[in-house]
């Protein structure tokens, strides 16, 4: 192919290192949250934020597994990965998650439509799957 070797080491790097860890090492502000910025909550207090969202006001839930911390540079961040949402006209429940997510740790968040707005976000770990009657 005619290709030099240390192209194809470069081009390996960067296949390997992938999005995230490169927006990391590369220099650039990072992208990520840091461990202090994202408020950890309590399954009680995830309970009590989805139980008082409006009723007849879209809220869109968003969901991020939580995988754990990591450093760079001496500077924890949040390992997220982003799963999806759904969509509540009113106030939900914790089993609205964990049907659609399972059981574990998740970063939710509440965003407002009709005036935009953040109505909550909290990292919550110990999430369980209520048992289902059959």
């Amino acid at each position: 192919m005619r290709v030099e070797p240390d192209v194809v080491r470069a081009l390996f790097d960067q296949w390997r290192i992938g999005l995230i860890e490169d927006q990391l090492y590369n220099g650039r502000e990072k992208l990520v949250p840091r461990e202090d910025e994202i408020q950890h909550g309590s399954v009680q207090q995830l309970a009590t934020n989805l139980g008082a969202l409006p009723r007849g006001q879209p809220t869109r839930i968003s969901v991020g597994r939580f995988r754990g911390l990591y450093t760079v540079d001496d500077v924890e961040y949040v390992d997220i990965v982003e799963l999806g949402g759904f969509v509540v006209s009113g106030p939900c429940t914790i089993h609205d998650v964990t049907r659609r997510y399972g059981p574990g740790d998740y970063r939710i968040t509440a965003y407002g439509f009709e005036r935009p707005s953040l109505r909550f976000e909290l990292l919550v770990t110990g999430l369980v799957a209520r048992a289902t009657a059959k």
